[in-house]
This record gives structure tokens, sequence and C-alpha cells, in this order.
């Protein structure tokens, strides 16, 4: 039996983007998805291994209010529970970061992962990490709208759950403010309004994006 795993971390202290982009992209390397993808070489894991989303060092407090109520319907692991032999660390994802800084106390993942992954949306921001073998950089307002944008052509036979939907577009929405700020492109919107046919909950997304935004 294959005793491997991936994991994707958020910078520390996680805001909501950061949050959902790792969601997403968990997702994506964990759905058994056998259809071809576009760009699979870098977002396909193919090895349907579990991927854990850590969070090197806590959340933002609006994020630390809406994983107290749905932090159970993802794949979340602390750094401390994760298996003590890392020689099974197969990927590991670093959203909305690619500097080792950003990730702190997980800094340490980089020297077992036998392929990395950076997303990111700062174009201008240069990274220290020569090991990443995979660099998804696009300037748009949100780094989830990247994992969004992939996980719509990916076309996953279960689609996303409300819990997923509802995150990633509070990603979106936090990152553009709620597609107001300058850096916000015609592609978040459409990001928003796919996760929002998925089932994201309107009232999930007033709650938190508010305090998010304040």
């Amino acid at each position: 039996p294959t005793t491997g795993f991936n994991v994707v971390l958020t910078h520390c202290t996680a805001d909501f983007d950061s949050l959902a982009s790792a969601v997403g992209l968990a997702k994506l390397w964990s759905c058994q998805n056998e259809r071809e993808q576009v760009d699979k070489s870098k977002f396909d894991s193919s090895s349907h291994l579990p991927t854990f989303v850590v969070l090197p060092r806590g959340a933002h407090p609006s994020v630390q209010r809406f994983l107290a109520l749905h932090k159970h319907l993802f794949p979340i692991r602390s750094l401390r529970s994760l298996p003590e032999d890392l020689s099974g660390l197969n990927r590991l994802g670093l959203v909305d970061a690619q500097r080792r800084d950003r990730i702190g106390p997980a800094e340490h993942l980089l020297d077992h992962a036998k392929r990395i992954t950076v997303v990111d949306h700062h174009l201008d921001s240069e990274s220290d990490i020569p090991e990443a073998s995979d660099y998804v950089l696009d300037k748009v307002g949100s780094v989830s709208t990247l994992i969004v944008e992939r996980l719509m052509e990916a076309e996953l036979d279960d689609g996303l759950s409300e819990a997923e939907a509802t995150l990633l577009a509070l990603g979106i929405h936090a990152d553009t403010g709620s597609l107001c700020f300058d850096s916000t492109t015609p592609r978040d919107a459409r990001a928003l309004a796919w996760v929002m046919e998925q089932g994201a909950s309107q009232a999930a997304i007033a709650e938190h994006a508010r305090a998010s935004l304040s």
C-alpha cells in the first residue's frame, strides 16, 4: 500500500484567499478524475494520494471564525500531525506565497518533497525556492481565481461541496474587495460566478466577507 501524501501550505497567518486556494488545490490533487486535464503536469498529482492542507502559523481572526464552524469539512491538518516519516511527501504546494519566510515553521518540508508547485498572483515577488519545479503565476485579483479556473477545466465528477464553493467565493471576495479593488480582473468575476453556480452560500459569504473586508 502507498503511504505517500501531498501537502498544500498557506502562508503564515492565513487569509481567506490563501486558505481557499489551498483547499481548492488539495481538491484538484486528490480528485479521482482520470480524464485529461488542461495543464495536467502542473496541477494533477495523478497519484491520488491523500492531500492535507496545513496552515503553518494560524489564520486571521475572520478566517478563524469561519474555521471554528467549518474546519471539519476540509482536509486541514496541523504541521505537528503530519506523518513523522517525511520521505512519503510526494508533492508540496505553496499558495499565495513564493518565499521561505512566508511559510515559517513549515520551511523544512521543502527539503523532503519530490515536487514543489507554487501558485501566486504577486508577480513582483522574487522567489527564493529554487527547488520549485512548477510555477503558476498570473496577474489576477486573487489566487483563488487561478485555482477555480483549474477546477472548472477539470470537470470534477461531483463538483464542489457547498463549503468548498463558499470558501473559494470568500477567497475571491476578500482579495478583490468584492470585485472593487483595482487589481480585479474579468477572470475574477467569472470565477466568482462559477463558484456561486456550484452552490456557494450567500448567507455565509455575507457574514464572513464583511468581517474580513472591514
